[in-house]
């Protein structure tokens, strides 16, 4: 198995599921103290460990996120070390406890929409330009570039683009107007985590400031978030009326990275979000 500096060389590795991108294990040391560890080559996805480092840094700052123990480079290999928080079973204060905390962060007005630097979402890249105006970042950071990816390959066509225009001239009349909120970014079911002791935390983010709907459309996916995290969000930062109809609309990026990653399986839900 690996072996890398601030890990013993007899410390255990266990694999553990949910590796799609990275490989990911549980290291166990002799005193039985552990972290979690992410693997990838260098050269496959540059920077892809200092950006998601940086996101839960950032996030911790309003979120239970797991600790962050260090970024290592070595033999060819990019290495996050992360605390590791367990395995429990979510009760019920867990979606509560994820909605009140997605609430308190996105009352927090950011200075602009975008980051001071690119990072993933996924294995794409994810461009995050600073732009004042949520519309336009929207339109230019998030589709417009996946929209264009999905046509050179071969899975959207001119209607599609057309369509882009058409939503691009009429997206400031469709949502309401919202400060700039620091976002998880890629906040589907499976980037929640039950820790051992029971608590909620946030994990794998691909943070940016943009508008609240976005985290809260996401969470639609895939589905498997309980009726009371939008409860508690609710009550802590009501959503504006008609925020579950947008869902299609904002839930256009996260098919375009699909689209992209998988095949013509998102290309109904991409049309539905652009012909808004």
């Amino acid at each position: 198995m690996y072996q890398i500096p601030n890990i013993p060389d007899d410390a255990k590795w266990q694999p553990l599921s949910g590796g799609s991108i990275n490989e990911v294990y549980r290291v166990i040391m002799s005193d039985a103290s552990s972290l979690v560890v992410k693997v990838n080559r260098s050269t496959r996805y540059p920077g892809m460990f200092a950006a998601e480092s940086e996101g839960l840094n950032r996030l911790g700052s309003f979120l239970h996120v797991p600790r962050v123990d260090g970024v290592i480079t070595y033999q060819g290999n990019d290495f996050l070390l992360l605390e590791d928080l367990g395995e429990g079973v979510p009760g019920n204060a867990f979606f509560t406890s994820l909605g009140e905390q997605l609430a308190q962060m996105h009352l927090v007005k950011q200075s602009t929409f975008g980051l001071d630097h690119d990072n993933y979402i996924g294995s794409l890249p994810q461009s995050n330009k600073l732009t004042d105006n949520w519309c336009d970042f929207f339109i230019d950071q998030r589709l417009l570039p996946l929209v264009t990816s999905a046509f050179d390959k071969g899975l959207l066509n001119r209607d599609d683009i057309k369509a882009l225009e058409s939503l691009r001239i009429r997206i400031g009349d469709l949502c309401p107007k919202e400060h700039p909120s620091l976002l998880h970014g890629d906040l589907w079911s499976g980037n929640v985590h039950c820790a051992e002791n029971g608590d909620a935390y946030f994990i794998d983010p691909a943070i940016y400031c943009g508008h609240r709907e976005m985290d809260l459309a996401m969470t639609k996916m895939f589905g498997g978030f309980d009726k009371a995290f939008y409860n508690a969000y609710q009550d802590i930062y009501p959503l504006e009326k008609g925020w579950e109809q947008r869902v299609v609309l904002w839930n256009t990026y996260p098919n375009l990275v699909h689209l992209n990653l998988f095949g013509s399986g998102y290309v109904e839900g991409v049309r539905q979000g652009l012909n808004y």
